[in-house]
């Protein structure tokens, strides 16, 4: 990004993971749900073994294509690839 945007740029990419989390914690209820049995346990819902184990596999999934996709960010030292020169000036 350019040197005057980078506040910017940086506060975009600060939103992702609260963005992420926003969607990851309902879809993590929907999975639990699609295991739940109807039982309740003084008026709160008890879910089984099975809907723990596909809940954390569902976690897994996201862990990995989050590093998948971390693995494809090139590295550029700290360095604007884009304007070269205005590292210069600084």
């Amino acid at each position: 990004n350019d040197l005057s945007h980078s506040g910017t740029a940086i506060g975009l990419v600060n939103m992702g993971p609260f963005a992420g989390m926003g969607v990851l914690q309902p879809l993590l209820g929907y999975v639990l749900d699609l295991r739940w049995e109807g039982d309740l346990l003084n008026g709160v819902r008890v879910y089984p073994l099975e809907a723990y184990r596909m809940l954390f596999g569902t976690c897994l999934l996201v862990l990995l294509v989050s590093f998948v996709i971390a693995l494809k960010i090139r590295e550029t030292h700290c360095r604007n690839i884009y304007r070269p020169e205005a590292e210069e000036k600084i």
